[in-house]
């Protein structure tokens, strides 16, 4: 098998998951983080704006799109679990 060979294997395949995907009715990663946030919710869309559940690990994406790293802002806690303050996404959570 040579390089053109895989790479047309690549494509079909690529092809293939995504009529998959569309039959099956499966969401995007962001998309299901939405619907997640909006079921928690009560399925309200007005709830899921005013989410106070900071240290949710989903919370930055609750709105169904990735947040810009210069607008996301990281609570701070306190030692019973309050949010104190808040400071600047510097880097990744893990």
């Amino acid at each position: 098998m040579n390089f053109k060979d895989l790479h047309k294997n690549s494509i079909e395949g690529k092809k293939t998951a995504r009529k998959l995907k569309k039959q099956l009715n499966i969401p995007s990663p962001l998309k299901a983080i939405r619907d997640m946030c909006k079921d928690c919710s009560g399925g309200s869309a007005a709830e899921v704006k005013v989410c106070g559940v900071e240290r949710c690990p989903v919370w930055a994406y609750r709105f169904g799109r990735s947040p810009k790293k210069a607008d996301l802002k990281v609570p701070e806690f306190d030692q019973f679990g309050n949010v104190v303050d808040h400071h600047d996404f510097t880097g990744y959570w893990y």
